[in-house]
């Protein structure tokens, strides 16, 4: 009897670490059509409420809900993220019965409270709508292993169709840039709700804010050492500060 039960407990500690090691994390570019009747594999779901979760059905994500306040989260599995690099997302959705909304976020864990870096909110979904297609890019501050997670969290009861979900690499940064993000200057409160304030922030030209897609969103002359962002939405910015001697630096900040 100690026989077989040593070599059960044998079996599923290598089952276990196969297993572990199938969902090691992995580079991009990564593409899923959903097309399994089953999940995708090393993803996860989470209910905060409403009691539906998120599944594969009929070649998309998909998730139906009839309570009037669900919510709901899809994770994909984890990915080897470079600080500074510029990640590109891309996917198809579509909404029916009423209005929906849902919003994409990265983490380092399959959880909901890890989900601190929103990348992008769709509020506002109409009824029967074709499929869309969603584009949106992002630059993770720190390198290391992050999950995506798609939060399901429309005010009214009704269904979601997610598909054709691609992540890939847009632009990178030399080792040089990735230090001054880190070095040059400091801005705090980091996430920011109305006005942040910079630290370090020498003589210089002029201060510029960037969307993750490197789009002009604010564009202020002289030292500034304290921005009102409580018009922004929510999401990634870069802050650039422009010097006199034509060099560049440039920190991320979260405005939520």
């Amino acid at each position: 009897m100690k026989i077989i039960t040593f070599s059960f407990c044998v079996m599923m500690i290598l089952l276990s670490s196969a297993f572990n090691a199938q969902c090691n994390a992995i580079n991009v570019p990564y593409s899923e059509n959903f097309n399994s009747s089953l999940l995708p594999p090393c993803t996860s779901t989470q209910v905060i409420s409403g009691g539906t979760e998120w599944q594969a059905h009929l070649g998309g994500l998909y998730i139906g809900d009839t309570n009037a306040n669900p919510n709901s989260w899809f994770y994909t599995r984890g990915f080897n993220l470079q600080a500074g690099n510029v990640y590109k997302i891309t996917f198809d959705y579509s909404g029916n019965y009423l209005p929906q909304s849902f919003a994409v976020a990265y983490g380092t864990a399959q959880a909901d409270t890890s989900m601190t870096n929103v990348i992008q909110e769709f509020p506002n979904i109409p009824n029967n709508t074709a499929p869309v297609l969603a584009s949106m890019t992002f630059s993770p501050s720190a390198s290391g292993v992050y999950y995506f997670g798609f939060n399901y969290k429309g005010g009214n009861p009704g269904t979601l169709l997610l598909d054709n979900l691609s992540i890939t690499l847009q632009s990178t940064l030399s080792a040089s840039e990735v230090r001054r993000l880190k070095d040059d200057i400091e801005v705090y409160p980091n996430p920011v709700k109305d006005y942040l304030f910079i630290k370090n922030a020498k003589k210089n030209a002029g201060t510029e804010i960037l969307d993750v897609s490197g789009k002009l969103v604010l564009s202020l002359t002289g030292i500034k050492e304290k921005i009102d962002v409580s018009q922004l939405i929510r999401g990634t910015y870069f802050l650039v500060i422009k010097y006199e001697d034509g060099t560049l630096s440039k920190t991320k900040f979260i405005k939520r």
